[in-house]
């Protein structure tokens, strides 16, 4: 039996909004209201990103 499983969670929007690894290890993604990626966060890291206008993604905070 395989125990290397990978489980997707999806939000209301059907939006990919988590990633958990078998091994524990999980990645979570965060939204704005204008479903554009405001971060992403690690069991060790947040990277959040910043937008410059409506839709040009700046470099990340």
């Amino acid at each position: 039996m395989n125990d290397d499983i990978t489980k997707f969670e999806y939000d209301i929007f059907n939006v990919l909004s988590k990633i958990k690894t078998s091994t524990g290890a999980s990645l979570d993604f965060n939204f704005d209201i204008l479903g554009r990626l405001r971060s992403y966060d690690t069991s060790t890291r947040d990277s959040p990103f910043n937008y410059e206008g409506s839709k040009r993604l700046g470099f990340p905070i």
